[in-house]
């Protein structure tokens, strides 16, 4: 989104600088929503990778289960 945003935005800033004028045109909006929106999604997950990080390593804890383990195609137990 963040990437789509900053196209229709570079877009538009060449449309600008040929003289066009685009301050009432819709997609001048669509592409501010999406930066914000690219922008947002992108801190949502920094945001969740440190809680998970702080959450297992307060405990000491793996974020995954190992339920079988395999050594030349056969179980090791």
């Amino acid at each position: 989104m963040l990437a789509a945003g900053g196209l229709i935005e570079f877009y538009l800033l060449c449309e600008k600088i040929l003289g066009n004028d685009i301050g009432g045109r819709p997609l001048f909006y669509v592409g501010i929503l999406l930066i914000i929106t690219g922008v947002q999604l992108i801190t949502t997950g920094f945001i969740a990778e440190l809680l998970m990080r702080t959450y297992y390593g307060a405990q000491s804890k793996r974020p995954y289960i190992i339920s079988k383990k395999y050594e030349a195609g056969e179980e090791v137990k």
